[in-house]
């Protein structure tokens, strides 16, 4: 009888895994001792914050993040091996879950099939329509307005940084700065802004001001934060979010939104 036993056991690894990352990053948060310098450097001028003690990124932290995902992952093509046991069909080896951008390919045909063993291309997957039109309500190209918006979402990136870990390299932590904003009088110009990703070195630079190769203005008061820790890679939503508030979504977003709108069916 179909049932999500095994993608709740999934879905508690991943909390077990998430629990321990944020665990780990809040304790190392919490007794960093860096601190930031600021200066006008340069000719044209520009306003430039610098970290000195620069905290260590344990390496660890990406194999956790690497099982966080994987974990969510198999919860979902568990989840697609129960459906298609309960539509009445057999599972085999191209059974997944899809999380996909659009709701079709270049030809026409959907893409967002869960596919039973002997699935040629042009079925149509799972066979019951409530089943169909569930998977279909929780793709991520439901909360965009384009495939692009679709792939900057927290599911299609699921997906894709799943696929990273796993085939190419462990995905990269890194520090970025938080919290960073500016006051100034009104009708003073605005600052372009510039991060450093990558603040790998003692006294790398953080944070640049730069108002167009001139001096700030003198009621320009620049404000930074904090350094927090985030997956160096995607969108610019994964790479200036702290990692634990990234990886809580992405697991908030499977089980209550995909995971648990299915649980009526397996009453």
């Amino acid at each position: 009888m179909p049932d999500l036993d095994g993608v709740d056991v999934k879905l508690a690894r991943a909390h077990h895994h998430l629990n321990d990352l944020t665990a780990q990053v809040d304790h190392e948060l919490a007794t960093w001792g860096y601190t930031f310098s600021s200066a006008i450097e340069g000719t044209p001028p520009v306003l430039v914050f610098r970290v000195h003690g620069i905290p260590t990124v344990k390496p660890e932290w990406s194999a956790i993040v690497g099982d966080i995902l994987t974990n969510l992952r198999a919860a979902l093509d568990h989840l697609a091996w129960q459906l298609v046991i309960l539509d009445g069909q057999v599972p085999g080896h191209q059974t997944s879950f899809p999380l996909v951008d659009s709701p079709a390919n270049r030809a026409g045909h959907s893409r967002t099939i869960v596919k039973p063993r002997g699935w040629k291309h042009g079925d149509p997957g799972l066979l019951r329509p409530d089943l169909r039109a569930t998977v279909e309500s929780v793709q991520p190209y439901q909360y965009a307005d384009s495939s692009e918006g679709a792939r900057q979402g927290a599911l299609w990136q699921l997906g894709h940084l799943c696929n990273v870990d796993k085939h190419r390299e462990l995905l990269i932590v890194n520090l970025f700065p938080d919290d960073v904003w500016w006051g100034s009088a009104e009708g003073d110009p605005s600052p372009i802004v510039t991060y450093n990703a990558k603040p790998e070195h003692d006294g790398a630079w953080v944070v640049r001001f730069d108002f167009a190769g001139k001096e700030p203005p003198e009621h320009f008061t620049p404000h930074v934060g904090r350094l927090v820790v985030v997956l160096d890679e995607g969108p610019a939503t994964l790479f200036t979010s702290p990692i634990q508030h990234t990886l809580a979504a992405m697991t908030a977003l499977v089980e209550d939104t995909i995971v648990n709108a299915f649980r009526p069916f397996f009453v």
